[in-house]
């Protein structure tokens, strides 16, 4: 885990007690610099206290994947949820980790697998929904790296923060429910591990990745 500087106090410093640790997919490239260096020219105190480097396409240098990197100190607190709670007590209760990728994407005619912003993702870094998940068949894989990473920095938020993972994902995942879904109990601030789209219909970071399932299933 590193802090590398980035942050220009793009953050509320305040401490608040957290209950929730929320997943996210950054919806953009493989480095988790860019990310920062783009909320910090943002200056509207948008991020997460983490951001987990991904995969990267031909022709940058493949050397970020499963990097972890703090944004700012998980104690304090940045809007990442894009709800409006009553005085943001949400967001500032819960710890958003981000996972660098790009989500959902389209098979052209041509047999290539293009992100929104019409980049290519290699074949190899692309996995195919059983069923599609908010309108995507596709999606840029989460890689075994990172999801080794995240499965050890929520162990090590949970530890800090006193949060239960196996609340949330877990206990919808272990007793078949819909763990990608709108979740009332994510939006009632109930503690334990979301992701992004149990809060918003409109969002689909994360996506039903099985090693992502995996993984929550075996904290």
């Amino acid at each position: 885990m590193s802090l590398n500087g980035y942050n220009q106090m793009n953050y509320y410093p305040q401490h608040y007690p957290k209950k929730q640790i929320v997943l996210h997919h950054t919806a953009g490239s493989h480095h988790p610099g860019w990310t920062c260096h783009g909320w910090d020219a943002n200056k509207k105190k948008i991020g997460t206290a983490w951001i987990i480097g991904g995969k990267a396409n031909p022709p940058f240098k493949d050397d970020q994947d499963g990097r972890v990197v703090s944004y700012f100190p998980d104690t304090a607190w940045a809007h990442h949820l894009g709800i409006a709670d009553a005085n943001y007590s949400i967001t500032k209760a819960s710890i958003g980790i981000e996972l660098c990728n790009y989500g959902g994407l389209i098979l052209n005619k041509s047999g290539q697998y293009l992100t929104y912003v019409a980049s290519m993702v290699p074949p190899d870094q692309v996995i195919k929904l059983d069923k599609p998940f908010r309108g995507y068949e596709y999606f840029e894989a989460y890689t075994e790296k990172q999801i080794e990473s995240l499965r050890v920095l929520l162990l090590d938020i949970a530890a800090r923060h006193n949060i239960d993972l196996h609340e949330g994902m877990y206990k919808l995942l272990k007793n078949g429910g819909r763990a990608f879904e709108m979740q009332t109990s994510a939006l009632a601030g109930k503690p334990g591990i979301w992701t992004h789209t149990n809060f918003r219909r409109d969002k689909i970071d994360c996506y039903p990745h099985p090693g992502l399932m995996e993984m929550i299933l075996n904290l």
